[in-house]
């Protein structure tokens, strides 16, 4: 319920206007200080965050499934309201997933690419390894805040580092970053 509350409140027109400006000024920032060679180009700034974006979508719709059958006997979801629970729980899920990760990607992960880039390490290998090495320490992070819950890391830091990672892939795939490193005599 506060999950829904929480996604209709970040579908308004200032916070979707506060996600923009937040990810423009960021890029701008980033572009600003690589000089007049830029570490990573715009358009690949561009289409990294198209490819973390195609990733919340399949997340979302994956996590959001329930066969009918459950949807009416554990969550006793009537057959005329299936999809658009289904629906609804899709977007909730969406709106959630894309905030976090393109406010991530703005916040901490661009800058990171930007440093890798600037150490010859712009990689899609050292961006994933980054990528893990931030969600287990988040995961960790998120434990300690909430020791007195539920919170578990060995249960918890899986989901959270699986989710970083995927969004983390999407958005070298999209960013067409390389595979591996260049030799310092090759021109990109």
């Amino acid at each position: 319920m506060e999950a829904s509350w929480f996604a209709s409140m970040l579908l308004h027109p200032v916070a979707v206007v506060a996600l923009v400006v937040v990810v423009s000024l960021s890029s701008v920032l980033l572009l600003k200080a690589g000089g007049p060679r830029f570490p990573i180009a715009r358009s690949q700034l561009l289409f990294g965050y198209l490819g973390a974006t195609v990733i919340c979508i399949v997340v979302a719709g994956v996590s959001s499934y329930v066969p009918p059958e459950e949807a009416l006997s554990k969550w006793h979801v009537p057959p005329e309201n299936y999809w658009e629970a289904l629906r609804n729980e899709f977007t909730v899920l969406l709106v959630l997933f894309m905030y976090a990760a393109l406010i991530g990607i703005a916040l901490v992960g661009a800058p990171i690419i930007f440093a890798l880039a600037r150490a010859g390490r712009a990689t899609a290998p050292w961006l994933l390894l980054t990528s893990v090495i931030i969600s287990l320490v988040g995961a960790w992070l998120l434990v300690q805040i909430n020791q007195p819950s539920s919170a578990s890391f060995m249960r918890d830091a899986p989901y959270i580092a699986g989710l970083h990672f995927l969004v983390a892939l999407g958005f070298c795939v999209g960013a067409r970053l390389p595979w591996r490193s260049r030799p310092c005599d090759e021109s990109p």
